[in-house]
């Protein structure tokens, strides 16, 4: 043959002809395919080697636990594609989250202003919930280890269905996962903003116990927390208890320089709220329509609000008493939780496993949406429907805010809304 392996082959057998005695080309040939035979058993070797090698290196994957899917992948799928956010326990005590909406409130996914906890005189202020990426809470999945929650009691905004998350021990949280974006949306029209799974714990394998305690430096919004936890075995019975109370006094939003005065170093001049006020229709010859009758000048009333009415004048539009200090309403709501959980189960077998949950909560949210107003009575044997003054001349608009110490303090002004799961 005249192919380059035919006359390299012969080269190499040439060669080795004239380095042997005479009469060992059957020799020479032999020990050549040894040499050969040789070379490729290590060559195949080390490819083999190699191979497994790479197998395993593309094997030695993490075990991922998918939420937001129920179609098998594999595991090279589930990681490149999911991208689950995965919040522990550790997470939740080390950045000192107080509830499960806290924690999940400071995600870069939760976007958009939200009717919950920290909101007075809207339908909801008793729930604790999100919005992912600006969407309205109803297009949020929230699971506990997979199932779904039962909606709120009360319509979100008073238009729409969704789910609370508070009530859930903190003391009893495994992880958290979150599956942001439209690929939860496997689950139905309700996630497709997100899905959010809650994972409580199994076992234990020693007791929890787990105390908090925390305070603001401008006062209010003080909070308790009390939980513990304990699971044991008993041949294939399998128990885990668990309970939490919380207790988040409210925080007052005159407890803050930004809400605590009205038209204060704003573009306007202050102006005291108004709250003993007498105003007529037609106004004085002097073009003012606030008509100021006390002769005490508001020393009457100069206890109430804390002790900061006074006699103060509007310009333009005349004198009242009233007060700097607004903000009688709370911006973070009073909170008071018990919770309890049990988890149980039964092997029956190596395969079959029997089990239950129980997760109640008793819940009592306290929300001031401020001091009670009082505007004058409508007169309805006048023509104007307002109440004529002979001596003054003119029709009057009388008005009246009830201070905290005419209506019994402040925990006397509160709402309370009571949720029991």
């Amino acid at each position: 043959m005249k192919n380059k392996t035919g006359n390299y082959s012969r080269g190499l057998a040439a060669g080795a002809a004239r380095t042997m005695p005479a009469g060992s080309r059957s020799g020479t040939a032999v020990a050549t395919a040894l040499c050969l035979a040789l070379c490729l058993v290590t060559c195949g070797v080390q490819s083999v080697h190699a191979a497994d090698q790479v197998a395993e290196e593309e094997t030695q994957l993490e075990t991922v636990v998918v939420t937001g899917s129920l179609i098998p992948e594999t595991q090279a799928e589930a990681a490149r594609a999911q991208p689950v956010i995965v919040i522990t326990a550790e997470d939740l005590q080390d950045r000192g989250f107080a509830t499960v909406a806290d924690a999940l409130q400071h995600g870069s996914f939760s976007t958009g202003s939200v009717q919950n906890g920290q909101y007075s005189g809207g339908f909801t202020q008793g729930a604790q919930t999100l919005l992912m990426f600006g969407l309205d809470p109803s297009y949020t999945k929230f699971l506990i280890d997979g199932l779904p929650i039962a909606d709120y009691p009360a319509l979100y905004n008073g238009t729409i269905n969704f789910a609370s998350i508070g009530g859930i021990p903190t003391v009893m949280i495994d992880r958290i996962e979150v599956l942001p974006g439209g690929q939860s949306s496997i689950y139905g029209s309700d996630a497709i903003a997100g899905v959010v799974n809650i994972i409580l714990k199994k076992k234990l394998d020693a007791p929890v116990f787990d105390v908090r305690y925390g305070w603001t430096e401008k006062g209010g919004g003080e909070d308790l927390r009390l939980g513990a936890a304990d699971s044991w075995s008993v041949g294939k019975l399998n128990i885990l208890v668990g309970g939490q109370y919380d207790k988040t006094d409210p925080i007052w939003a005159f407890q803050r320089p930004l809400t605590k005065t009205s038209f204060d170093n704003g573009t306007s001049p202050q102006t005291a709220e108004r709250d003993y006020l007498v105003e007529g229709l037609f106004g004085m010859p002097n073009g003012e329509d606030y008509y100021f009758e006390d002769p005490a000048n508001c020393a009457n009333v100069a206890g109430q609000f804390g002790d900061t009415v006074r006699k103060v004048a509007r310009p333009g539009r005349g004198e009242y008493c009233g007060t700097d200090l607004s903000g009688q309403y709370t911006i973070g709501n009073g909170d008071e939780s018990t919770q309890g959980y049990l988890h149980g189960t039964f092997d029956l077998s190596d395969n079959v496993q029997v089990y239950a949950n129980l997760l109640a909560n008793h819940e009592a949210t306290r929300i001031s949406v401020g001091p009670r107003f009082y505007g004058n009575t409508v007169d309805q044997s006048s023509p104007t429907y307002l109440f004529e003054d002979p001596k003054l001349g003119d029709l009057m608009i009388l008005q009246h805010i009830f201070s905290p110490e005419e209506s019994g303090g402040y925990d006397a002004n509160m709402n309370k809304d009571t949720l029991n799961s």
